[in-house]
């Protein structure tokens, strides 16, 4: 079983570097990976990353990324915190972009 949910919440700024063959090697189930932070904390993709807007799941609002690994598959990564591509941040930097809300009726603990 592989990791599908990364959860940074915690003292100081906080951030994750994936890449799509991380995550791949990290979500050997689902080739899906959801990141969860508070603010001050990011993630920083590496490499080619397509964004496809934000979706809901289980009643939170995420950023979602897809990208195509090495081996021709892709992955998916629904981010709850700010995302940075080489040195462009995504969202307004002047806004919390940290996840906000709860863990809705159809909560599922991953």
């Amino acid at each position: 079983m592989g990791i599908e949910k990364i959860d940074i919440n915690g003292t100081g700024n906080n951030v994750v570097i994936l890449n799509p063959d991380d995550l791949q090697a990290l979500s050997t189930d689902t080739d899906t990976l959801f990141i969860l932070g508070n603010l001050g904390d990011s993630v920083r993709l590496a490499g080619t990353w397509e964004s496809r807007g934000s979706e809901r799941v289980a009643g939170v609002t995420y950023n979602k990324f897809i990208a195509t690994t090495s081996d021709t598959s892709t992955v998916t990564l629904y981010a709850g915190l700010k995302v940075v591509r080489g040195e462009l941040i995504i969202g307004d930097p002047t806004e919390d972009d940290s996840l906000v809300g709860s863990t809705g009726a159809g909560y599922r603990d991953w």
